[in-house]
């Protein structure tokens, strides 16, 4: 008893120091609950972006010559692979990409 006798003279002489705290506390709790919100709406809008863009679930790069036929024939003969599809790849030497608007990059070329 003696407790709650401190604790209510403690409430009732600094009204407003506990009004602040728990402002603040209520505050937290709502940026709190905004950022949660933020990432699961994120992730919903990811899983829609990949769902749209139709991305595969497995990537393989190869260099060389390529057998498009033999590709084809082992992907429909294959019971596990739904889709295929192969893309060609841009290859550029790291002389040929710019960085920025500088003077000299630009000289270069």
């Amino acid at each position: 008893m003696l407790i709650f006798k401190m604790l209510k003279n403690d409430l009732i002489a600094k009204k407003a120091i506990h009004f602040v705290i728990l402002f603040f506390i209520m505050l937290s709790a709502l940026l709190m609950s905004i950022g949660v919100n933020l990432i699961i709406e994120l992730s919903n809008a990811l899983d829609i972006f990949f769902e749209k863009a139709q991305t595969p679930h497995f990537v393989q790069m190869h260099s060389g010559e390529l057998n498009q036929k033999a590709i084809d024939e082992w992907s429909k003969s294959n019971k596990l692979v739904h889709k295929q599809q192969t893309s060609e790849m841009l290859s550029l030497g790291g002389n040929n990409l710019l960085w920025g608007n500088s003077k000299e990059a630009l000289q270069t070329m």
